[in-house]
């Protein structure tokens, strides 16, 4: 890892918290459009999934509690409380982690890879098994 950050090209592109922290906004939204509107139709609406505007905050180091602009998708479910559905996440194959904002639940495009969101995106759909 170290030689990684010796090229900074290489840096941002391999090394997972310099990617996030750097993506573009715009890219951001998209994913977290793609996101909303995939859980919203693999769920049949069981599962209400919007775009929302959010902060990103990145941990200790250098940067503590630094903000970053970033889009997230606020889920709600139909059928279950936010701390039941937050736990439904965690517990999926694989697990999702999400964070509570108020009375949203939160998942933060910013730390979830295309790939990711594809896989959430499939395993939304046992989230509304009751």
């Amino acid at each position: 890892t170290l030689m990684e950050y010796a090229d900074a090209g290489r840096a941002f592109k391999n090394i997972p918290v310099l990617e996030m922290l750097t993506q573009d906004i715009t890219e951001i939204r998209k994913r977290a459009a793609r996101l909303a509107a995939g859980i919203r139709k693999q769920t049949a609406g069981l599962i209400e999934a919007t775009l929302t505007e959010d902060l990103s905050y990145a941990g200790g180091g250098s940067l503590p509690g630094h903000e970053f602009p970033t889009y997230a998708v606020s889920i709600k479910s139909k059928r279950q409380t936010l701390n039941e559905l937050e736990q439904r996440l965690r517990g999926s194959t694989p697990p999702v982690i999400s964070r509570i904002k108020g009375d949203m639940l939160l998942l933060d495009a910013r730390t979830i890879s295309d790939s990711e969101a594809r896989a959430i995106i499939v395993v939304s759909k046992a989230w509304c098994v009751t």
